[in-house]
């Protein structure tokens, strides 16, 4: 776990797309408790400033608001896709990831043909 919260924290888009490439249902739960740690500190430190209950309310809700989002505009987006009738293919989405991190040396993004769906 420590070896994939140092790549995520370092930023190396290669490493992030490989990693996530791999993702089983141990590199999942993984990520989710990195999340479900990071949000709970962040959560704890906004609520801090009126006191530690509070602080303790509010490190169990902002990570349940988190997940609960998550997985509420997955459901959404789910029963759209099959109303719609688009059906994602796993190389499209890996493709959109790479699009969105892949960065040349000059620091403008590479552009990337998409196959037709």
């Amino acid at each position: 776990m420590i070896g994939r919260l140092k790549v995520l924290l370092r930023g190396d888009a290669d490493r992030v797309a490989e990693s996530v490439s791999r993702a089983g249902f141990e590199s999942v739960a993984q990520f989710s408790l990195i999340i479900l740690i990071g949000a709970g500190l962040y959560g704890a430190t906004l609520g801090l400033w009126r006191g530690p209950l509070q602080a303790f309310y509010t490190a169990i809700k902002f990570p349940l608001v988190i997940f609960l989002t998550c997985l509420g505009n997955g459901a959404i987006n789910g029963m759209l896709a099959q109303t719609l009738g688009f059906h994602p293919v796993m190389e499209n989405c890996e493709c959109a990831f790479s699009l969105a991190h892949r960065k040349r040396e000059d620091q403008r993004v590479a552009v990337l043909e998409i196959p037709n769906l």
